[in-house]
């Protein structure tokens, strides 16, 4: 306990030496955000002009006020470490989705039309509680990167891509309870690889290349209209996949199981180059396969984890269902059975912080302490006075919210820590009158 409390007591003496940087308006020149000035308070829109580089360095958190936003026409680079991400967030006592605006990129005069100057840059960042983390209507400076990165409680990651955007690469990402996730084009731009999309609306749509991602209860889909996927898990969702299968699309060597519907064709041509093969669809609740096109098609070299052909086809929906549709061909041959996705590559996990609110705060006689739960869990709540004192301390909390007596503290300022195994995953101040 002793290193925690030193590191608690470090920690809080820079939260009370550096309460916090207020920025608005215009950077002009190469600036940099540190951890030490911390928070950094959004009170307005910010705008990076077009010859500055904001760098942003681990450990800074940026909160938003309501509405507010970075609009991007020079360089942003947020290089964070597996250790000490750089976090965005609200600034609201109760911060919710589309809290704040987000980042809106914009095109940069000062270099020659499409020019590429790598204009966002991002790696162990953490997006929370934004309307759109990234808005990509114009996005004509890329190429841009985001490696190792959480989005969590967002409305949008990013909105419709402009036709001539540069390419933009998410790797090795975590997508947890956002409502839409990532909207590309088809304009072959937009990769997404070794990414998890876990209990969104939707995952991913239009986008151009999805490699080896999975996707678990997710409301809708988790995909939609994608040109190429492939290596991936779809698991517990709405629908797997919505796949339009023309001009060169590939859906292959998925697997997708236990969600109510595995896959729906929304058309398929007879083309060479449109690739619907190696793929397991299996024991998914209602059907594997809804086909909604006029055609008939040949869908061997797919696994169904049955070789009764009755069985499979009782699964599919097709023009033995609907006489308007066209006939799913398929074979039965191959065996196979459905496996869990491989150990996840994102190295940002969900509970790296976690959300926890006081309220009221400023507090008089009580204050209620609420944070993110997980039932498999147990946390601990201390509370620390200027000097880092352990002033009280609640062991194997099973529960998301408790009550603390505030009567016998002096008025004040006062350090709240959520830790978890005795890693520290939250701390927030709290004012005692």
């Amino acid at each position: 306990m002793k290193p925690i409390l030193t590191s608690l007591i470090l920690l809080f003496n820079t939260i009370v030496l550096f309460a916090q940087t207020n920025i608005s308006g215009n950077i002009s020149q190469n600036t940099s955000w540190t951890k030490s000035g911390s928070p950094y308070i959004l009170s307005g829109d910010v705008i990076i002009t077009d010859k500055a580089t904001l760098t942003i360095e681990p450990g800074t958190i940026i909160k938003f006020n309501k509405d507010a936003q970075i609009k991007l026409r020079g360089i942003l680079k947020a290089i964070g470490t597996k250790t000490d991400s750089i976090i965005f967030t609200s600034n609201q006592v109760s911060p919710s989705k589309s809290d704040y605006i987000g980042i809106k990129p914009e095109i940069n005069t000062s270099v020659p039309w499409r020019e590429q100057i790598h204009q966002i840059e991002m790696e162990y960042c953490v997006f929370m509680y934004a309307a759109t983390v990234f808005n990509t209507k114009s996005v004509f400076n890329g190429p841009y990167t985001f490696k190792n990165c959480r989005f969590g409680y967002n409305t949008y990651i990013n909105t419709d891509i402009s036709q001539y955007s540069h390419p933009i690469y998410f790797y090795n990402c975590l997508f947890h309870d956002n409502l839409w996730c990532l909207r590309g084009a088809g304009e072959g731009i937009y990769n997404i690889n070794d990414c998890w999309f876990v209990n969104n609306q939707v995952g991913a749509i239009n986008v151009d290349n999805v490699d080896r991602c999975v996707f678990i209860g997710n409301t809708y889909y988790g995909t939609m209209h994608c040109d190429t996927v492939q290596n991936s898990y779809f698991i517990n969702n709405g629908v797997g996949a919505l796949a339009d299968m023309h001009d060169d699309t590939k859906f292959s060597n998925n697997e997708l199981y236990n969600n109510d519907t595995g896959v729906v064709i929304y058309r398929m041509w007879n083309r060479y180059d449109i690739v619907f093969k190696g793929n397991k669809i299996c024991k998914n609740n209602y059907l594997n396969i809804v086909y909604q096109w006029y055609n008939e098609v040949d869908i061997s070299d797919n696994c169904w984890c049955s070789n009764d052909s009755s069985f499979i086809a009782s699964r599919i929906y097709d023009k033995h269902v609907d006489s308007t549709l066209g006939i799913l061909k398929f074979d039965y041959s191959q065996k196979c059975t459905t496996s869990s996705p491989p150990p996840a590559t994102v190295s940002v996990l969900r509970e790296e912080r976690t959300k926890l609110s006081l309220y009221p705060n400023p507090a008089y006689e009580t204050v209620t302490i609420a944070f993110d739960y997980n039932p498999r869990n147990s946390y601990q709540i201390n509370v620390l006075d200027i000097s880092g004192k352990l002033l009280f301390e609640k062991a194997n909390i099973q529960t998301g919210e408790i009550s603390l007596n505030t009567k016998e503290l002096q008025s004040g300022l006062y350090l709240v820590v959520l830790l978890k195994k005795q890693n520290v995953l939250a701390i927030e101040k709290m004012i005692v009158q």
